[in-house]
């Protein structure tokens, strides 16, 4: 069961943010175009392309709650966990 958890926390499922939400948060630098949903492209590393937003995995996503905390290590989740 744990090595499931791990895998589960190492997919990239969850939907992050594309950019910064406000004017002088630290944002995460643009990361490689796999992040998004559909594989990547030309153009893909910012999530914008076709209106596609970046995918990350759980172990690298914070709530929005949490974004002037982390959102320069972070992604920020682009919705709610419940």
């Amino acid at each position: 069961m744990h090595a499931f958890w791990a895998e589960l926390s190492a997919l990239r499922w969850c939907p992050a943010l594309p950019d910064a939400p406000a004017a002088g948060l630290p944002w995460r630098p643009p990361s490689s175009a796999s992040n998004r949903a559909d594989g990547g492209g030309a153009g893909a590393a910012g999530g914008e392309a076709g209106g596609v937003a970046p995918l990350a995995a759980p172990r690298d996503v914070r709530p929005a709650g949490d974004m002037w905390l982390a959102s320069a290590s972070l992604h920020v989740l682009d919705g709610e966990c419940r």
